[in-house]
């Protein structure tokens, strides 16, 4: 007996300076594989599935708290086109960088797709994440 999950991996580009309309918002286009991992017992064995493009835009607000600190809020929606599914997604992430070099964040996204293949069946739902980055 086996089981399966889906993720997906992807390169992309921001145009944040090179479009007028990145002080609205910055748009970036991605290409995403999606990545099948298949569990056999103990071993997994990923496969490459389907390729897409993604379509999106994000804009950041920030807010210096004092000397060493900022709170910022970072909304986005992207649209995601696949062989086999579209997608569209939207979300948030908020943090709070620390002396210009740790950020714990808190994220939250809505993704509403038609995924319906033989080995998944996903009509959307919210997902969260939470985590600290480190700026070198």
């Amino acid at each position: 007996v086996g089981s399966a999950s889906r993720n997906t991996v992807g390169v992309g580009l921001a145009f944040d300076k090179l479009s007028v309309l990145s002080y609205i918002a910055v748009p970036y286009v991605r290409y995403n594989y999606d990545v099948d991992n298949f569990n056999f017992g103990t071993t997994m064995v990923p496969q490459l599935s389907d390729g897409g493009l993604t379509f999106g835009a994000y804009r950041q607000f920030s807010h210096k708290l004092n000397t060493w600190s900022t709170v910022s809020l970072t909304p986005y929606v992207e649209s995601t086109h696949f062989d086999g599914y579209q997608s569209i997604k939207g979300g948030g992430k908020l943090s709070v960088t620390l002396y210009d070099k740790l950020s714990p964040f808190v994220g939250v996204d809505w993704i509403d797709n038609n995924i319906n293949t033989k080995q998944f069946t996903y009509s959307g739902s919210a997902q969260y994440c939470a985590g600290l980055s480190f700026k070198f």
